[in-house]
């Protein structure tokens, strides 16, 4: 691939392998312009492409040529460039020099198929059928194996493809993070000491940090599931290679049902059968389902080996991969086998949200929304003024707030690793928030989704009990229909609010049977341990029902 620090990404490839449409998502996802390059060509021509080949198709490549390189004078741009641009050596060579190439390929056949009936705005196939596109796609296949990266798009949407190359950029750290500065937050508890890394392009460094820095052994495992497998694993493995590191990948099925001992046994049997020893680290790449099994597995896999993480999800970025927590679910019960488990570093690279579908990137929010509104004031009112900035996944504004989300939780748990005291107060929206994922069978709302809901209960009992100002209440909720971008009342208008509570008594945190609930008394400020009445926890819940 380029070299590092690039701000122009060129994507080509034959006749209907979807450069013009996945150069344009993948400009999207960045922030960065997008041009055509062929519609630029017209612009310049002020005339169609068909016109411009009826001159020769040498006055056509000679304006492609002067299209391309006035390129050089942008940055932070993706180009779709035609097929036929890079047949000249003057061409690729311009293109190495100034950014970093992809080749999306395809099969011939599904070439045709999908540009078969275009042939008036193809003038090169326009007589010659399947044939032509074949004698093309051969004539080319070379230039094309001289790009940095070459991704199929037999069988995958453009949006598929789109993440699959930001995956590549972002393991290989090809793209220009230079403004990104880099944050280390410590964790210092009794069981041991570990910093979090935070900054944009790291993922690049993960290799130097966990087999230089922290000198662990250069043999490990990378466990992920099929999405992260998909976009990073392959690529980060290429990395710890360049490092002198035997990687192996194991993979796991994705999602909250999968959570269980039954995958974790089936990593356990890999690891045996690896060989892997006590010394050599487990690497948790993904998001937070991920990150507690392969923390339990090395927690429990001959009593203990080194952890690291590698969070690729909000939620997992600032919390879950947070504070030791390890676990998986046993029948309706979230989290119920477990242990307390420190990692020996986090690796946060906020460029892995890039490649989130939005739903599944909004419910991270769910986490630092619970901390601003327990015990970060500014943080509470950095996301009231900057909300809309937050859905930019390349805002700056999201990096800090990333950090002091991660900065709050970090000192918590150092102030309280098992959870004893104040550590409790992480269980704001929790209570609730398990208990409507148990109830819907862990398959209706995420869990950040499940602890926007339970904060606007638990906030509702905290107003009812008189602890919390109703207009304090008022902008958590309005923060969070802000935030939040799903509607999720219709999935909890039917739950019986008996159930759910009944659920919630089910806690790992109760205790007598009872309720300890953790309950805002102003925003930036908690109470522990707090006893409710059941007739005022049922009707907080069936008020935030309607």
């Amino acid at each position: 691939m380029a070299h590092n620090g690039n701000t122009r990404i060129y994507v080509t490839g034959p006749s209907g392998s979807g450069k013009t449409t996945v150069g344009n998502i993948l400009a999207e996802k960045l922030g960065w312009k997008w041009l055509d390059l062929d519609q630029e060509i017209e612009r310049v021509e002020q005339t169609s492409i068909a016109s411009i080949f009826e001159r020769g198709e040498t006055y056509f490549r000679l304006a492609e040529s002067r299209a391309l390189y006035a390129t050089a004078n942008h940055s932070n741009i993706v180009v779709s460039v035609g097929g036929g641009a890079v047949i000249s050596e003057e061409n690729r060579d311009f293109i190495a020099n100034n950014g970093v190439s992809i080749a999306l390929m395809a099969d011939p056949l599904v070439l045709y198929a999908r540009i078969k009936d275009q042939s008036e705005h193809r003038p090169l196939l326009r007589n010659g059928g399947l044939a032509a596109v074949q004698q093309q796609f051969a004539n080319r296949k070379a230039y094309y194996q001289q790009m940095d990266t070459m991704i199929e798009t037999d069988h995958n949407s453009p949006q598929m493809v789109a993440d699959a190359i930001l995956g590549k950029l972002i393991a290989r750290g090809a793209l220009d993070r230079s403004e990104s500065s880099l944050r280390i937050v410590r964790v210092q508890t009794a069981s041991g000491s570990y910093p979090i890394y935070i900054q944009r392009g790291i993922l690049r460094r993960s290799a130097e940090i966990i087999f230089s820095e922290l000198q662990l052994p250069h043999r490990c495992v990378l466990i992920c599931d099929e999405h992260t497998h998909a976009l990073y694993a392959e690529s980060l493995k290429t990395l710890f290679q360049e490092h002198n590191c035997d990687t192996q990948i194991v993979v796991t099925p994705s999602g909250e049902s999968n959570k269980t001992l039954q995958t974790v046994e089936k990593i356990y049997q890999d690891l045996l059968s690896r060989k892997h020893e006590r010394s050599e680290a487990i690497i948790a790449l993904g998001g937070g389902v991920i990150g507690d099994m392969a923390g339990f597995t090395a927690a429990t896999y001959v009593r203990g080996t080194p952890l690291i993480h590698i969070p690729t999800t909000l939620l997992a970025q600032v919390d879950s991969s947070i504070g030791g927590k390890t676990g998986v679910n046993f029948g309706a019960f979230k989290n119920m086998i477990g242990s307390f488990y420190q990692p020996r570093a986090v690796i946060i690279d906020p460029d892995l949200l890039l490649t989130l579908p939005e739903r599944i990137y909004n419910e991270g929010f769910g986490e630092i929304v619970k901390c601003a509104m327990i015990g970060d004031k500014p943080l509470f009112e950095t996301l009231e003024n900057g909300h809309e900035n937050c859905a930019n996944k390349n805002s700056r504004l999201l990096e800090q707030v990333i950090g002091d989300t991660v900065a709050f939780k970090a000192a918590i748990v150092s102030a309280d690793e098992r959870e004893a005291d104040v550590r409790m107060a992480l269980n704001y929206g929790h209570t609730i928030g398990h208990a409507l994922e148990s109830v819907t069978e862990f398959s209706a709302l995420l869990h950040g989704e499940a602890v926007f809901a339970g904060m606007e209960i638990e906030g509702n009992i905290a107003v009812q009990i008189g602890l919390l100002a109703p207009e304090q209440l008022a902008r958590q909720n309005q923060l969070i229909a802000h935030i939040r971008r799903f509607e999720h009342k219709a999935l909890i208008q039917n739950i019986d609010p008996v159930k759910l509570l009944e659920a919630a008594q089910t806690d790992k945190k109760s205790k007598d049977g009872k309720v300890r609930w953790v309950l805002p008394n102003a925003i930036g400020s908690y109470t522990i341990n707090i006893t409710v009445p059941d007739d005022v926890a049922l009707r907080s819940i069936q008020m935030v029902q309607k």
